[in-house]
């Protein structure tokens, strides 16, 4: 399954240090609404945007549900890339929006 972060420990993580935080979902998507300052690779161009992951940093995947999300984080642990999946996406999300 992979590991998986709940939305209230993943905001509550936001608030005390920097985090790099991706959000996976389609170019349309992302600009519908988003958290402030997240980048966006969508799942489908994942596989060819590896080169923006380092070996040595933890990502925090982000998705509408957690699906794609938890989709890309087994994508990316396969590489040795430490990834986490937050619960509920952009659907539970309270924080405030860009």
């Amino acid at each position: 399954m992979g590991q998986t972060i709940s939305q209230t420990d993943f905001e509550a993580l936001m608030t005390i240090k920097k985090i790099n935080i991706i959000d996976v979902r389609e170019e349309h998507e992302y600009h519908l609404g988003h958290i402030p300052n997240v980048l966006n690779i969508p799942l489908s161009r994942l596989s060819t945007s590896l080169d923006q992951f380092k070996q040595d940093e933890t990502y925090y995947l982000v998705c509408q549900s957690g699906g794609r999300s938890q989709m890309a984080c087994m994508m990316l642990a396969q590489l040795g890339i430490n990834a986490i999946n937050v619960q509920g996406g952009m659907m539970e999300w309270r924080g405030p929006i860009e």
